[in-house]
């Protein structure tokens, strides 16, 4: 069953310079589905419309971002709505608690100048209705348990943090409502294979555990080889491959599609790596 649904979705940056209309065309006439349990990889280079398409799909669009036209219709627990129309004060509830967000770059997450504990307090009474701080503690606590997270990051302030451990709290911070889908803008970004190792594996943890549902959006081939359930291939703004993980890594349809597998680094291989031309 589809948990969400894009019909039709066009998305463009329109800007005026000096009189001049420019429009790029950022997500350009895509029709996909997300199916509920599954974790859907997002794949393509830089610039080819990722990270816009998740602004779309969590209701973030901003000038010069516009939505030209298309649904973004999610389905869970009797809800059904799309998304871009919204009322205000619904979309306010769904965010985070139902549809949440792991940002690329986890210095964004946290004000550098209040302790990580706060944050935690802001998301959780912006959705429960409770004015119980034990209970909060309590959640908070419980949560950074479950995920192997040491309780000294609540009194810590974001600088203090690794990445890698930065990165991981915002995990939990992202996850502490269980939310039903999760989208992840770049996880793993700036962080070493090993740290990447362990983020990917709390990425899984949740995903078996709470049984929710995830979009990686990534450039890096390797990390969707570990943990999609199906891929995604963007290239300038448009879908040209939708497989699943085994068929895009073994029989890739797509030529765009073999050269982001290609890019991937083999052991023993020595040979010089053709330029991409356009």
């Amino acid at each position: 069953m589809a948990l969400l649904q894009i019909e039709d979705l066009s998305a463009y940056y329109i800007t005026h310079v000096f009189g001049v209309k420019r429009d790029v065309k950022a997500v350009d006439n895509l029709t996909f589905s997300v199916e509920e349990n599954e974790i859907m990889g997002l794949a393509g280079e830089s610039g080819c419309g990722k990270s816009t398409l998740l602004k779309v799909l969590l209701a973030m669009v901003k000038p010069p971002l516009r939505v030209l036209k298309g649904e973004v219709n999610y389905s869970y627990n009797d809800k059904n709505f799309n998304l871009l129309t919204l009322e205000k004060d619904k979309l306010r509830k769904v965010q985070w608690e139902d549809i949440s967000y792991i940002p690329q770059g986890s210095m964004s997450t946290f004000n550098p100048v209040r302790k990580i504990r706060k944050t935690f307090e802001d998301v959780i009474s912006a959705h429960k209705k409770t004015e119980d701080k034990k209970e909060f503690e309590k959640l908070t606590e419980d949560h950074l348990k479950y995920l192997g997270l040491p309780l000294e990051v609540l009194n810590s302030y974001p600088h203090q943090l690794s990445g890698g451990m930065r990165q991981r709290t915002t995990i939990a911070l992202a996850t502490i409502l269980k939310p039903k889908i999760i989208f992840a803008d770049e996880p793993t970004t700036a962080l070493d294979v090993v740290v990447q190792r362990g983020v990917i594996q709390m990425l899984k943890q949740l995903h078996r555990e709470q049984e929710n549902t995830m979009v990686i959006v990534t450039h890096d081939m390797a990390v969707h080889a570990n943990i999609a359930d199906r891929v995604m291939v963007m290239y300038a703004g448009k879908i040209v491959e939708i497989s699943k993980k085994e068929k895009l890594f073994t029989n890739s349809s797509h030529p765009y599609s073999k050269f982001l597998i290609n890019s991937l680094p083999k052991i023993g291989d020595r040979s010089q790596k053709k330029k991409c031309t356009r």
